[in-house]
C-alpha cells in the first residue's frame, strides 16, 4: 500500500502534524486589539453608557405601538450626526415619506439623509434581496444596521415567525453576516398577542435569546407620543451577552422575564423639532429632552455669500424647516442692526463725529415689532426706515 489515508486519525493524540485543509475555518485567537470585555458603542443615555453593542445582533422588542421604531430612529439619527453610516430595512411598511420625516424632525441634516454614502433606505421583496444586501454591506461597511421588523423577514423568507428554526435560518443568512462586518445590527420584534407569552419576550423568544450576540432590550411604552407633546416608553433588559450595559443598570425586583431597568427613552417635540434622551434609571429626569441645541444663526452668520431668502436659508441650513425659517427671521433682524450700526459710524466720520438717530437693536425695534415690520418687506429688499 503506498501513501497516507488522511481520512483517518494519524498518530496517538496531540502528536499529529498540525497541517489544517482549511485554515480559513479556524479564527485568529491572538489578543491584540480584543484584551477587553467587548463594548457597547451606539444608543448613548445621559450619562454616556452605550445601550448596542457593534460585531453583534441586539434585539428591541415590545408590543405595537410602544416606541420601538420611534427609537431606533432616533438612534440612527444620532449615528448619523455623529458622522457613521446606516442602513435602515423597512419591512414594516414604514414608508420612505415618514422614515425621512422622523430622521429631519429628530435634527438630522436632509443632505446627510439623501447622501447614499451615508444612509441607505431599502424595502426588500425576498431572501435573494438580502443575501444581496449583505454582500453590499460586506463592501459599504456599516456602522448601524436596522431591521425593522425580524417577524416579517421570516415569513418573507418562507418561514414561521414562531418557529426557532425558521428564525436560526435568516439570523445566519442575513443578520450575523451583516453583524461580522463590525456593525452594530439591530433588529426589532415584536411580543406575542398572548398576554402570558409577552410577559416573557418576543414571538419565539426561547430560540431568538440565545442567538443574541449582544443585548435584548424590551420597549414598553409609559406615555403614548402625542404630536406637540412627546412621550416615553420604560427600556428594561432581559439579556446582555458581554454584561456591560447590564452591570450599569438597576436590576428588575419584580420577577418578570426582564432582568434590569435600562432606562426611559423620552421625547418632547420643541421648534427645533424632536428632542430626545434616554435617562438612568434613578436620575433626575428633565423638563424637556433633547441633544445639543443647534445654533442656526450663528450657522446663517458665518455664510459666505449669505443667503437672500427664507427658502434659501431652509435650504441651506437643512433640517427642521420651522426652526431654519425662526432663524431666518433673528438673521434679517441681525443685518438689519448691522446695517444700521454701519451707516451710523460712516455718518459720525463725515460729520465730524456727530452722531445722528440710529437703529438701535432691542430699543427703537424690539423683536416683536421688527418681526412684524419685516413680515410686510418682500424677501430680498432692503428694510426702509421710518
Amino acid at each position: 500500500m503506498t501513501g497516507t489515508d488522511t481520512s483517518q486519525p494519524q498518530g496517538a493524540a496531540g502528536t499529529g502534524t498540525g497541517v489544517l485543509l482549511r485554515p480559513d475555518l479556524y479564527a485568529n485567537m491572538d489578543f491584540e486589539g480584543a484584551d477587553t470585555a467587548p463594548e457597547p458603542t451606539i444608543c448613548r443615555r445621559i450619562d454616556g453608557q452605550a445601550l448596542l453593542y457593534p460585531n453583534a445582533v441586539n434585539a428591541i422588542f415590545g408590543p405595537p405601538g410602544e416606541g420601538k421604531t420611534w427609537l431606533m430612529l432616533a438612534v440612527v439619527s444620532e449615528t448619523l450626526n455623529d458622522g457613521g453610516r446606516v442602513l435602515f430595512i423597512d419591512v414594516d411598511d414604514n414608508g420612505r415619506g415618514a422614515i425621512r420625516w422622523r430622521l429631519e424632525a429628530f435634527g438630522t441634516l436632509r443632505e446627510t439623509i439623501a447622501d447614499k454614502g451615508k444612509f441607505l433606505y431599502c424595502t426588500p421583496s425576498d431572501i435573494e434581496d438580502l443575501e444581496a444586501i449583505v454582500e453590499d454591506m460586506k463592501r459599504w461597511r456599516p456602522s448601524l444596521v436596522v431591521i425593522d421588523s425580524i417577524g416579517t423577514v421570516v415569513t418573507m423568507s418562507g418561514g414561521s415567525a414562531n418557529d426557532a428554526d425558521d428564525f436560526n435560518r435568516v439570523n445566519f443568512r442575513v443578520m450575523v453576516p451583516m453583524s461580522q462586518t463590525g456593525a452594530v445590527v439591530a433588529y426589532i420584534d415584536h411580543v406575542s398577542k398572548n398576554p402570558d407569552s409577552a410577559r416573557h419576550g418576543a414571538q419565539g423568544s426561547s430560540a431568538k435569546l440565545q442567538r443574541i450576540s449582544g443585548v435584548s432590550i424590551r420597549v414598553t411604552g409609559k406615555e403614548p407620543f402625542i404630536p406637540g407633546q412627546g412621550g416615553q416608553s420604560l427600556l428594561t433588559g432581559n439579556k446582555d451577552r458581554h454584561g456591560t450595559v447590564s452591570r450599569n443598570c438597576v436590576p428588575m425586583e419584580d420577577g418578570s422575564a426582564d432582568k434590569f431597568i435600562v432606562g426611559t427613552f423620552v421625547m418632547n417635540e420643541t421648534e427645533d423639532g424632536i428632542a430626545w434622551e434616554i435617562t438612568a434609571e434613578g436620575g433626575v429626569t428633565p423638563q424637556k429632552a433633547g441633544r445639543p441645541r443647534r445654533d442656526r444663526l450663528a450657522e446663517l452668520k458665518t455664510m459666505t455669500p449669505p443667503p437672500k431668502t427664507g427658502n434659501e436659508a431652509c435650504e441651506r441650513l437643512g433640517g427642521n424647516r420651522k426652526a431654519a425659517l425662526n432663524a431666518w427671521d433673528e438673521f434679517k433682524y441681525w443685518q438689519a442692526g448691522e446695517a444700521g450700526e454701519q451707516a451710523a459710524s460712516e455718518s459720525r466720520c463725515k460729520e465730524g463725529g456727530a452722531r445722528p438717530a440710529m437703529f438701535v437693536l432691542g430699543a427703537e425695534y424690539p423683536l416683536p415689532r421688527l418681526r412684524a415690520r419685516l413680515a410686510t418687506v418682500p424677501e430680498g429688499r432692503p428694510m426702509a426706515r421710518t
